[in-house]
């Protein structure tokens, strides 16, 4: 059984999101997950800054996960971006990065992720 509730609201100088999410799922034993994010969008002319927060937890595993990053529109269909996002999982949990699956590295391990690219719509 899964339960996600999620909206957004565009309040003019930002867009905030936010979502909840609840599963029951069998990973060697029935365990029941929930986990929620916050998060923003700021545009600053063609530049937008995006921020994400949110956190899961499993039992006694919890990840924190925090994501910054900015968009900037080069065209109308064409957007450069970079992201930094940070997981961070308390002494018990071995999620990997923004999977919510477990990481080949052992408990307490927490992950950086960069990202950089382009993106074009056709």
């Amino acid at each position: 059984r899964t339960i996600i509730a999620a909206g957004g609201f565009d309040a003019g100088a930002a867009k905030i999101t936010a979502s909840y999410l609840q599963n029951r799922y069998t990973f060697g034993a029935t365990t029941k997950f929930k986990g929620f994010q916050v998060g923003a969008a700021v545009p600053f002319g063609a530049t937008t800054l995006i921020l994400n927060a949110g956190q899961g937890k499993a039992d006694a595993v919890k990840q924190t996960l925090f994501n910054i990053g900015l968009d900037h529109s080069l065209s109308k269909r064409t957007t450069a971006y970079a992201r930094f996002g940070s997981a961070d999982n308390n002494s018990v949990s071995s999620l990997g990065a923004f999977t919510g699956k477990p990481a080949v590295t052992g408990p307490g391990s927490d992950k950086r992720i960069i990202a950089v690219g382009m993106r074009h719509r056709f």
